[in-house]
């Protein structure tokens, strides 16, 4: 991946989940595995997948406090 800056970025999909009949992927730097997750939804066209960044303002505040919601349980179950 390349991110803002037009770094190259090893990433790793390290959850997914669904809303509102859309899956959303979670991934993480490879490298900086400590850094905040990226989200971006999962699109399907025939046989293949692809992320799409989340540009509606509602759509992303609804998939990060779900994200965050996983991620308070998931560090209270440790």
């Amino acid at each position: 991946m390349t991110d803002d800056e037009g770094q190259e970025r090893e990433m790793v999909m390290v959850y997914t989940f669904e809303s509102e009949n859309n899956v959303y992927a979670v991934l993480l730097d490879r490298n900086d595995p400590e850094a905040d997750g990226v989200i971006f939804r999962i699109e399907e066209e025939g046989d293949e997948s692809f992320l799409v960044g989340i540009e509606d303002d509602a759509e992303w505040d609804r998939v990060t406090a779900i994200y965050e919601e996983i991620a308070r349980t998931e560090s209270e179950g440790k």
